[in-house]
């Protein structure tokens, strides 16, 4: 699908992003693969949901393709590094994509003139399905979104918050939060600090208090909030997390804007891939994803297992879009944040 433009973020602009790409392609865009093994190819840097899943689906998977699978991390701009690579490859049903719903259509709403065209990429089966969380640094004083939000009038701006990238998930679903929390900050006096191009470094930021508030997922953030190192307030989703119990839904918490926005995974095969090897894919998929050893890791993170059919997979993605466009429509995003 071509990706559109929607929510404007600050920093850092389109030139750095795509120079940022293009560095990430010319140091090696295609991912290494393992000799007749199966390569799974990520956009994102460890310890966001992306990674998480890879790491979990990798055994099974490789079990029912016959080959010993590797995960690739290929960072670089959000994802786009990953995106790009696997669109130049011819498929050969050894190597795959697990891709993140923010780079499969949420950053064409997320990203100014952002024109990559994910069409050619192949669906194979949806991964797994987790909900976002509003996190807060643990110092800070609030138990649920409307205590953030009111702390939050009461600081002094500018004031930074964690994502893992602009124009990503996290970045826009903070400016939706923003929006309906009815924060009237002038833009940019809410900010991103950096450009991380991954949960894990994001997060670490905000566990270091240089950013006190974020969207993440919660297979990213579950381990930290289990620590004591920072504190959930809101999840999106239709029910609370088994996990944190005591943390209401946006929609229960007057929010239910945010109730839909998750983050979820799905693999694709290489564009011109057989319809014979995407059908071999999706049946060790969804085996990987029935092993109760796989299940654990997901479950455990926070995660939902999903599994299924290439269409399903297609339609999900439809669905996804079609909800970015009436956001972006309703012109959800003029915080440039």
């Amino acid at each position: 699908m071509t990706q559109r433009a929607g929510c404007s973020p600050s920093r850092p602009g389109r030139r750095a992003l795509l120079a940022g790409l293009g560095a990430a392609l010319a140091t090696g865009a295609a991912p290494a693969r393992a000799a007749a093994g199966i390569t799974l190819l990520s956009g994102f840097r460890p310890g966001g949901l992306t990674d998480i899943a890879a790491q979990a689906i990798a055994p099974g998977f490789g079990r029912g393709m016959g080959g010993a699978t590797t995960v690739a991390h290929r960072p670089g701009s959000n994802g786009d590094a990953a995106l790009m690579a696997a669109l130049g490859q011819s498929g050969d049903g050894r190597t795959f994509l697990l891709a993140h719903n923010a780079q499969m259509v949420v950053q064409g709403f997320g990203q100014p003139n952002r024109t990559i065209d994910t069409q050619p990429l192949m669906p194979v089966a949806a991964v797994a399905e987790a909900p976002l969380l509003l996190v807060a640094h643990r110092d800070v004083p609030a138990r649920d979104a409307e205590e953030l939000a009111a702390w939050l009038r009461r600081q002094p701006l500018p004031l930074v918050y964690a994502a893992a990238s602009p124009g990503g998930l996290g970045h826009c679903a903070f400016q939706l939060w923003l929006r309906h929390a009815g924060h009237t900050a002038a833009p940019r006096q809410i900010h991103m600090r950096t450009y991380h191009d991954g949960a894990g470094p994001a997060l670490a930021e905000l566990l270091r208090g240089e950013a006190k508030l974020g969207f993440f997922s919660a297979p990213a953030v579950l381990p930290a909030i289990a620590a004591g190192q920072a504190q959930a307030v809101l999840a999106t989703g239709a029910k609370r997390l088994a996990a944190l119990p005591t943390v209401a839904t946006a929609a229960e918490q007057g929010l239910p804007e945010l109730a839909p926005l998750t983050a979820w995974t799905g693999l694709f095969a290489m564009p011109r891939t057989p319809d014979a090897a995407i059908a071999r894919a999706n049946t060790a998929l969804n085996a990987a994803l029935a092993e109760p050893a796989t299940r654990q890791v997901l479950e455990a993170r926070g995660a939902t297992v999903l599994g299924g059919t290439a269409a399903a997979l297609k339609q999900r993605l439809g669905a996804e879009e079609a909800r970015w466009v009436a956001l972006s429509e309703a012109q959800e995003f003029d915080v440039d944040g």
